[in-house]
């Protein structure tokens, strides 16, 4: 007959054995109690979690600082000052000054003097870019650059050259008077050089190339 003392040692084996049972049953669906794999588990994580934000952060905050501390060490290159530009006033507009300023004495009278295509085109281009009579910048040019006489008086070596052989056929007026045909006769008789030779060299040396030949204006019907 079974006693009291057996039943209750049978009833806690059956208890213990229904544990192990229920124990190895649930191995092989919870990971957990698998020896092993908790250490496994944890990178797998990590990989599928993506990398841990903390140490990217930490990264990019020295990189932002070195960076930061390299420009500041950097000395700030050159920067060239704008060069202040000097204005130069063109010949053409100071000689238009003073052409527009020249008044001929009451003894002038009218001159003409047949010359080249390049001077009668280099006066009819001063003409049309400043708008000053054609009459007034060859006389203005022979009253200011034509030497006076003078005893001892030595002309620049431009104004005795013999310019350049071409046909005389375009004629230009200019105002004339005693004092300034005496120059013109004084040179020419101590140099050997003609009156239309030194008005070429003058317009030639003062006045700018045309770029093109100009032709003489018609006269009016």
């Amino acid at each position: 007959m079974i006693t009291q003392e057996e039943k209750a040692q049978e009833k806690a084996a059956d208890i213990e054995r229904m544990k192990r049972s229920l124990f190895e049953s649930n191995k092989s669906t919870d990971p957990r109690l698998v020896p092993g794999t908790v250490s496994q588990s944890v990178p797998l994580m990590t990989a599928v979690g993506q990398h841990s934000p903390v140490q990217p952060e930490q990264g990019r905050g020295v990189e932002k600082t070195e960076s930061f501390l390299a420009a500041q060490s950097l000395p700030e290159p050159a920067r060239d000052e704008p060069q202040q530009e000097t204005t130069i006033e063109p010949i053409e507009t100071s000689l238009a000054d003073g052409i527009r300023k020249f008044r001929a004495s009451p003894d002038v009278v009218r001159s003409n003097v047949r010359v080249s295509d390049d001077v009668f085109s280099r006066v009819t281009a001063f003409f049309a870019n400043n708008r000053v009579k054609k009459v007034d910048i060859l006389s203005y040019l022979l009253f200011a650059f034509l030497p006076k006489r003078k005893p001892s008086a030595h002309l620049p070596q431009w104004l005795l050259q013999i310019p350049p052989v071409a046909p005389h056929r375009l004629n230009l007026v200019y105002f004339d008077n005693e004092s300034l045909s005496d120059r013109f006769t004084e040179i020419c008789t101590v140099y050997g050089v003609t009156r239309v030779d030194l008005i070429e060299n003058i317009v030639r040396h003062y006045l700018p190339p045309a770029g093109r030949v100009y032709p003489p204006k018609r006269p009016r019907r």
